[in-house]
């Protein structure tokens, strides 16, 4: 094979830019759907989380990791941090390349398929206070749930236990006497409570995160590319991050950054 066979057949990496562990089942769901394409997923857990930072601190963080996710050449960003997205916005317009954030995956998807339905949006206080989503919905009745809590309970690794069950009871617990059409929740990690989602959800349509954001890349995809091996780049080292992401179970090589 010589040098040009081998640049034909080299896969142009797609970037998934995130904080803390929001868009981990991003990265996670694309790479196993697309096994042809490479993914190269940063995320930053030493800095997280960024409500608690200045935006100009959440600001340099951002553009130290977007510069690393340039020097593999990647052909487009999807931005999958919801923080990011709302205090980077202006620096991300300003790539030279695509990027596509969570947001518009996910309003564009609910405009489409539930427009002037009632929608029950659950997501961490900082989001429902940011208004990222309400904002751009069209919607009957919107329903804003937060919850803090439901991130802890993944991180210590209580998933489908009785303390996930009867958190999410509680969660949902105040929309009881409420008729919606679609659970909708925003960082991706929720995926680990369908379980949990189907207990208590009972006869209402729950957001498939991970087929949503899939169909809504399809089309960034060249499957006719050989994958070079997806890549997770982390300020942490490798034991810690593969403690707080405990859950993952596709193939990766694990880069920490700045090394």
């Amino acid at each position: 094979m010589n040098i040009f066979d081998i640049f034909k057949h080299k896969s142009i990496p797609i970037g998934i830019l995130d904080g803390g562990l929001e868009g981990i089942n991003v990265f996670q769901s694309l790479s196993k759907k697309y096994p042809h394409q490479q993914f190269i997923y940063i995320n930053d857990l030493n800095n997280y989380p960024y409500e608690e930072k200045t935006e100009t601190e959440i600001a340099n963080t951002v553009k130290k990791n977007v510069e690393e996710l340039l020097k593999y050449n990647v052909s487009k960003i999807i931005v999958v941090n919801n923080s990011i997205i709302e205090y980077c916005e202006d620096y991300l317009k300003s790539l030279n390349i695509p990027v596509i954030k969570i947001t518009d995956i996910l309003i564009n998807y609910l405009n489409n398929n539930y427009e002037h339905k009632n929608i029950l949006l659950l997501a961490k206080q900082y989001i429902i206070k940011a208004n990222l989503y309400q904002k751009n919905l069209k919607y009957n009745h919107l329903y804003n749930v937060f919850s803090d809590e439901l991130e802890e309970v993944i991180l210590k690794k209580q998933v489908r236990t009785a303390k996930s069950f009867e958190k999410m009871q509680e969660v949902l617990s105040t929309v009881n006497n409420r008729e919606y059409n679609i659970l909708v929740y925003v960082d991706s990690y929720m995926q680990n409570f369908r379980i949990e989602f189907n207990e208590y959800n009972i006869g209402n349509d729950i957001l498939d995160y991970a087929e949503v954001v899939s169909k809504a890349v399809e089309e960034e995809i060249d499957n006719t590319k050989r994958n070079q091996g997806n890549l997770i780049i982390s300020d942490l080292e490798k034991k810690d991050f593969l403690k707080a992401c405990y859950w993952l179970d596709n193939k990766y090589k694990f880069i920490k950054l700045g090394e």
